[in-house]
């Protein structure tokens, strides 16, 4: 580093900024004008940059990745804090601080990431990666971006909305891949400003090992250990309420799922009023999730019950809800008993002045003859309907009893007490129902819709309408189910010694998996693989001769069933070619014998 002459006094002290530029250019560049011209775009955006005091604008948060390996796919799932990110430089220009846009996956078999960036410029330097899966925000921002630089411009993505995990099955076992999850913004088209990513945090070090950072993850997919039972869990049971909205679950990472853990999930609604003549809703407020076992809150009083929401994962899995949007008439599922019936209507209870009380209850409307039921004096918009023998009962089925009711009797031409309806005259049943206090409510209406163009008739003793109704997740709501977490059958794991392979066999010179030579000389690393193997295991490898050539020890986790042999004798030595015997020996599992060849 060097720079033109300054005075500097004794005592004196000045800051210096240095910035070290560097470019990349296409192969048939052998003059270097293509680099040339690049480094100089580059210091001109540097001292734009230092000019403006090193204020510019942000990438979004660097989220955490993590990956699971399976048989022929990798798992990856991450967190949301990206999505909390502000970008105080955009703000203070004009534009939105809140400026995340999505998430991008890049995959690679070179640590550098050079397989993978393979977008160039209009100057032919190579410029963006190539994503596996994008996943961005469902708004304004989609497509490419309008700014672009050099003759390129960013994708932002086709409104496919936010994810939270992906499954890659395009993998192959065996071979190392690197996966990185990167950020990104929409930049500020006002302003010419790019979308930026989170940077890709990995280090290659001189022996050929790797750092990788929050977002950067290496692995390997291999086939499971012999005997490997996956996790489960239990079945999600109701065990208080009566809601019909559904729980189920979905496994996104098999070694974190608990042995024998009991879980609850509990619920808080709330009523939203509605302005008259609207009615209030009965809606779900939270859902609160608690492993029993530990007596640890894992979610708590969350508000995200939608379908489309990814919830959090915890102990390895991930609950999905399907929750109704309102307590009301499940259509379907209700009905008469008999066929030629007039149709009728259930809803709440509304008039100009009140509204009745949503209860999430089944019914039954049983008939009969005239006496079979009595109905209870009310009062309703300030007019008294008195006590008197009617041809129906009401059962509520959730609480498996009959219900008080108050009867509107109006269309009398077939007799008082016999619900009828003709045209706009329609008598109607009023169901009473007591609160948790005991005080009796007004809460749903019943009454047949009057109109008969096939002749339908009037409910008469022998028929019966089953109310059925669709119900959200409520208060007094509650779930439980248990894990299994994964295992190993014994019984399962002697049958499986039959599939433990060596592959290549034979091995011809190099493995497809072997990386790249991490040293300036020698033919780097070799690598044999050992598949399908028990959890726990010791393989030993002799000559044809019964020369043991090394012993190898496998302790591994209960879905990677694969030992990477550098093909090294006990002496640090490299084995010679020819045919050699393995021995692979599980205390409690058994034994199994094998062989395989070396060909250099």
């Amino acid at each position: 580093i060097s720079s033109g002459f300054f005075p500097l006094k004794s005592g004196q002290s000045e800051p210096i900024s240095v910035s070290v530029i560097l470019a990349n250019g296409p192969a048939q560049d052998p003059d270097a004008i293509i680099r040339k011209a690049e480094i100089i775009r580059k210091k001109v955006r540097v001292q734009e940059t230092y000019e403006n005091d090193y204020q510019f604008a942000n990438a979004p948060i660097t989220p955490n990745l993590t990956a699971v390996a399976g048989d022929n796919r990798v798992t990856l799932y991450w967190d949301n804090i990206a999505e909390t990110s502000f970008d105080t430089y955009i703000n203070n220009i004009g534009g939105n601080g809140f400026d995340f846009e999505g998430y991008k996956i890049y995959r690679a078999q070179d640590p550098a990431f050079q397989d993978a960036e393979n977008i160039t410029s209009g100057f032919g330097i190579e410029t963006f990666k190539t994503p596996l899966a994008i996943f961005d925000k469902v708004d304004n921002y989609f497509g490419f971006d309008s700014v672009g630089i050099n003759g390129v411009n960013y994708y932002l993505g086709d409104n496919t909305c936010l994810q939270h995990s992906y499954v890659d099955t395009t993998v192959k076992n065996g071979f190392t891949y690197y996966y990185a999850l990167v950020s990104y913004d929409f930049g500020y088209p006002q302003g010419e400003i790019l979308p930026t990513e989170s940077p890709i945090k990995i280090s290659l070090q001189s022996d050929g090992s790797v750092i990788t950072g929050q977002n950067v993850v290496k692995i390997s997919p291999e086939a499971s250990t012999a005997g490997y039972i996956k996790p489960t869990l239990g079945e999600i049971k109701r065990v208080q309420g009566t809601t019909t909205s559904k729980v189920t679950y979905s496994i996104i990472d098999e070694l974190k799922v608990k042995e024998n853990h009991t879980y609850t999930i509990s619920f808080e609604d709330t009523i939203k009023v509605g302005e008259p003549p609207k009615p209030d809703t009965l809606n779900t407020k939270n859902f609160t999730l608690v492993d029993e076992t530990d007596n640890v809150v894992l979610i708590d009083k969350s508000t995200n019950l939608s379908s489309d929401y990814e919830q959090p994962i915890v102990d390895g899995f991930r609950l999905i809800f399907n929750n109704e949007a309102k307590v009301e008439l499940d259509i379907e599922n209700s009905g008469w008993n008999n066929e030629g019936i007039m149709n009728y209507v259930f809803e709440k209870l509304i008039t100009q002045t009140e509204k009745g009380e949503q209860r999430p209850n089944d019914y039954i409307i049983i008939f009969g003859e005239v006496g079979v039921g009595t109905s209870k004096e009310f009062v309703l918009s300030n007019n008294t309907f008195p006590s008197q023998p009617v041809n129906f009962q009401v059962f509520n089925k959730s609480s498996q009893s009959f219900i008080n009711f108050g009867f509107v009797d109006i269309e009398k031409a077939d007799g008082a007490g016999i619900l009828s309806a003709k045209g706009a005259t329609r008598d109607r049943i009023v169901f009473l129902e007591e609160d948790q206090n005991g005080v009796e409510k007004k809460t749903w209406w019943f009454y047949l819709s009057g109109a008969n163009p096939n002749g339908e008739r009037f409910p008469t003793a022998g028929d019966s309408v089953y109310i059925n109704l669709k119900k959200p997740f409520l208060s007094a709501d509650k779930f439980t189910f248990t894990t299994s977490a994964g295992k190993t059958d014994i019984d399962l794991a002697k049958e499986d010694l039959d599939n433990i392979k060596v592959v290549p066999n034979p091995y011809v010179a190099s493995a497809k998996w072997e990386i790249k030579n991490p040293y300036n000389t020698g033919r780097g690393p070799r690598s044999l693989h050992f598949t399908h193997l028990p959890s726990k295991c010791t393989i030993r490898i002799f000559t044809v001769n019964g020369e043991l050539v090394n012993t190898l020890y496998h302790d591994s986790e209960l879905n990677d069933g694969t030992y990477d042999w550098d093909m090294l004798t006990k002496d640090r030595l490299a084995i010679s070619y020819g045919v050699y015997i393995y021995q692979v020996e599980a205390p409690g599992i058994g034994d199994k014998i094998g062989k395989f060849a070396i060909i250099k």
